[in-house]
């Protein structure tokens, strides 16, 4: 075990990203709030805040309701206009860019496709293009673009910003955070995008935050992070867990990981249309049929989740999923012990998810109402996770 002392230095940034957190998750509050909620004294409150102010990140906006004269207090609030980020999603098949804002809203952004076999290096050639052009075309209208995020399916190491190749896009060793620094001119911090999604959970689910989470990604893949007392689990190879790579067949199919039988093979996208299109027929499958015009070669998961409400044979393929996903999220969350069971990803649509968490309760009745819960942010997957990436780097403890 490596131990590690605290310096002044480390502790005052450590209290000084407490205080952007707080702001974050209450939107406005008082200096002495800010001090009673944190525990620190008065005095170091407002020498860090008035450093915030100094530096435009916390503005005051107003005064709270007061007993009489001289008594209200100074309220203050996330100047979150006043930066913005560069977010970026890397996957097998092309890539995002987008502009985003500390609130982790998109203002603007785009996905280009590339060939699969596209050299890493020209990839990213490719993205930095995409990067200053988006840049050059959208002013951000006064807000300082402070860094980027780069999120991409597989291992990285987020302190040196290679990939480590764990069922990743690419080979180990491609130093994305180079390459993307010379090409955007911006500091760059890149990531595993599940335990990117994870850290955005923590960041802009402001009215679900929660100390210990059990994060499960389900589409196109099967991943999972793991949060740890605020902190997203950074484990050995940079992973944080692989609950996709749980092995529930040993006798089935081989994964890309290099084993057989994982749960990847039995729930994941590419293995529920390979099952659909095994049963696909007029007969079986009127409403898919119908939807593709007979050719099977037009199946996609967002047509088979469509057709799940009136075909059942489609209906049962993905109650079976979710059956399997959901045994294997009560086991590791037996053993982990979350406060909650956060799931996120288009395969939670068309009421999965409600069957996915009634399965997760029979297997586990101890899942109290609420304990799995679905999150709000699935709609902004192509950038949330790298923003959150970039506002955690640059702006929160930088």
């Amino acid at each position: 075990m490596d131990y590690t002392g605290f310096n002044m230095s480390r502790i005052k940034n450590a209290n000084r990203a407490s205080v952007l957190y707080l702001l974050n998750g209450r939107k406005s509050m008082s200096r002495k709030d800010i001090a009673d909620s944190l525990g620190l004294t008065p005095a170091a409150v407002s020498k860090i805040c008035a450093e915030l102010i100094a530096e435009g990140a916390v503005s005051e906006c107003g005064f709270s309701d007061g007993a009489g004269a001289g008594r209200r207090k100074i309220i203050l609030s996330l100047n979150s206009s006043r930066f913005a980020v560069l977010a970026v999603s890397i996957d097998a098949g092309g890539y995002y860019c987008g502009i985003c804002t500390l609130g982790g809203e998109e203002t603007v952004g785009e996905y280009t496709t590339l060939p699969r076999d596209t050299k890493p290096e020209d990839f990213l050639r490719a993205v930095g293009e995409s990067c200053r052009r988006l840049i050059k075309n959208n002013p951000t209208d006064g807000a300082e673009l402070i860094g980027a995020g780069v999120g991409i399916v597989g291992g990285a190491d987020s302190l040196s910003g290679k990939t480590t190749g764990s069922y990743g896009v690419w080979r180990p060793g491609i130093n994305i955070k180079k390459i993307l620094e010379d090409e955007t001119g911006l500091p760059v911090c890149v990531d595993n995008n599940v335990k990117a999604f994870a850290l955005a959970s923590l960041i802009f689910d402001r009215e679900h935050s929660a100390d210990n989470i059990l994060f499960v990604k389900w589409g196109p893949g099967v991943g999972s992070a793991i949060v740890i007392n605020g902190e997203v689990l950074n484990g050995t190879d940079s992973g944080s867990s692989e609950i996709g790579h749980y092995i529930v067949d040993p006798n089935g199919e081989k994964c890309r990981c290099g084993r057989r039988g994982c749960l990847e093979t039995e729930v994941s996208a590419p293995a529920v249309i390979n099952r659909i299109r095994a049963v696909y027929s007029e007969k079986a499958t009127p409403t898919l049929f119908k939807m593709t015009d007979g050719d099977a070669d037009r199946i996609d998961i967002r047509l088979i989740l469509s057709a799940a409400k009136s075909d059942g044979a489609v209906k049962s393929e993905l109650e079976r999923c979710a059956d399997s996903l959901a045994k294997a999220v009560t086991n590791a969350a037996t053993v982990i012990a979350p406060d909650s069971v956060v799931a996120f990803g288009y395969m939670f649509e068309s009421n999965i998810f409600e069957l996915f968490a009634k399965r997760c309760a029979k297997y586990y009745p101890g899942f109290g109402k609420g304990y799995i819960r679905l999150s709000p942010l699935d709609g902004k997957h192509s950038f949330i996770g790298p923003a959150a990436l970039a506002a955690k780097k640059f702006f929160f403890e930088k």
